[in-house]
């Protein structure tokens, strides 16, 4: 489980996951991104409608046992009959793509309750496999396209995101590391990646919003541990794939300003901080598909142009920085060439927040790193380490304890 200092879990599900923030985190999301998930437009309920069917030992749904009449009362369903009977709305085609969204909305606005009751049965009536062959039809329909596409995949992305949450206070983890478990077994991990190919780039706010729910769930399912799931775990091929997608997202947003893209790179990182801090990756898998050079590639470089998000840039370098912390701890990250290229970034960061003590503090620990490692010091000096090192230890918004890391690194780059 990601290890953060703040936790911020607001009413309206934005951030649910433990996630440090800096000060201006707590700032609002663009006007278009909060109409669209606080005020969804919600069709007219389904009057009534009927099936059958039995459901294996496995627990697989193979058919619907129930008789319909689906109103607009928003009270939490009490029994697994009344769970089914919304669940019908999804998975039955006597059923609109309308009303099976005002369906996912209701059952978003459940899962916010975290009321346990309620995650127990939806997990017993295969709740999560449901959802997630709503999202595959979905994009297996070639007629179902633009707006109403996208939100189709948005709301999906909701549900998964809200029964698969850990907060702080570990509340429903029981039931919660189930359904987690049943989305990984159910093929959730391979189904949000292609969710999230979904979108194409560009401003696009409906691709947008459908984008940041699906990097909020994947932030969800990654933040529990591999010790706590001790079946159908995140493999290593799809930690591979993560990265991969995640850095394509990167590479896509380099051009999208404000608060929801920014939040979305957010929640790249805190996927990839997961998989890294929860062993979903070895070292061999990392290194050997160049994980490093990938994320550098569409990071560093655009910072080194002097190009930044406008909005919320600082957490994104934060999110950046701690990545590459947790790699180093995690003993990834243990060749000389690794910390070569990781150099500039860090004599950036030092040069741009040097005021930002999480992130000169995660930074000052990777170029301590860089001293174990790198085996001519003399490309340390190089990289303007010793510089901005000094241009620390000068400043007047440094405090003692900071100043004395500064001195312990300095030292260790000039040791013989």
């Amino acid at each position: 489980m990601t290890a953060r200092d703040v936790f911020v879990d607001d009413d309206e599900g934005e951030n649910d996951t433990k996630r440090h923030r800096t000060d201006d985190a707590n700032t609002a999301a663009s006007t278009n991104h909060k109409d669209s998930h606080n005020n969804p437009v919600v069709p007219d309920p389904v009057t009534s409608a009927s099936t059958t069917g039995t459901r294996t030992g496995s627990g697989d749904v193979v058919a619907v046992t129930a008789t319909v009449t689906t109103t607009t009362n928003d009270e939490l369903p009490s029994t697994k009959s009344e769970i089914m009977e919304v669940l019908c709305s999804i998975i039955s085609d006597r059923y609109t793509r309308e009303e099976a969204l005002y369906t996912l909305v209701r059952l978003s606005k459940w899962a916010k309750t975290k009321n346990g009751n309620f995650l127990r049965l939806f997990h017993a009536c295969n709740g999560v496999l449901i959802v997630l062959n709503f999202i595959k039809k979905t994009m297996n329909d070639g007629n179902c396209v633009g707006q109403v596409r996208m939100e189709c995949i948005e709301k999906a992305a909701q549900v998964i995101r809200g029964v698969i949450h850990l907060d702080e206070n570990k509340v429903n983890l029981e039931i919660a590391t189930k359904i987690a478990a049943s989305f990984v077994k159910c093929d959730g991990i391979n189904t949000l990646i292609n969710a999230s190919e979904e979108y194409n780039g560009g401003e696009d706010v409906h691709e947008l919003n459908a984008l940041y729910f699906v990097w909020m769930a994947l932030v969800n399912i990654t933040a529990f541990e591999t010790d706590v799931m001790t079946e159908d775990v995140i493999n290593k091929d799809q930690a591979i794939a993560l990265f991969d997608t995640g850095i394509d997202v990167i590479s896509q947003l380099k051009s999208v300003d404000g608060d929801v893209a920014s939040e979305i790179l957010e929640f790249v990182f805190e996927t990839f901080f997961n998989v890294v801090s929860n062993d979903y990756v070895t070292k061999k898998n990392f290194q050997d598909n160049d994980i490093l050079s990938k994320c550098l590639e569409v990071v560093a470089k655009r910072m080194m142009r002097g190009e930044t998000w406008t909005c919320r840039s600082e957490n994104v370098i934060f999110g950046t920085i701690l990545l590459f912390h947790t790699c180093c701890c995690k003993k990834l990250l243990d060749r000389s060439s690794d910390y070569e290229i990781l150099l500039p970034l860090l004599v950036m960061v030092l040069k741009v927040y040097p005021s930002n003590d999480e992130i000169r503090n995660k930074a000052m620990v990777v170029i301590q790193y860089a001293c174990e490692f790198v085996n001519d010091r003399k490309i340390i000096e190089r990289s303007g380490a010793m510089e901005v090192l000094g241009a620390l230890l000068a400043s007047d918004n440094i405090n003692e304890a900071g100043k004395r890391q500064v001195r312990f690194i300095t030292r260790l780059i000039t040791a013989p």
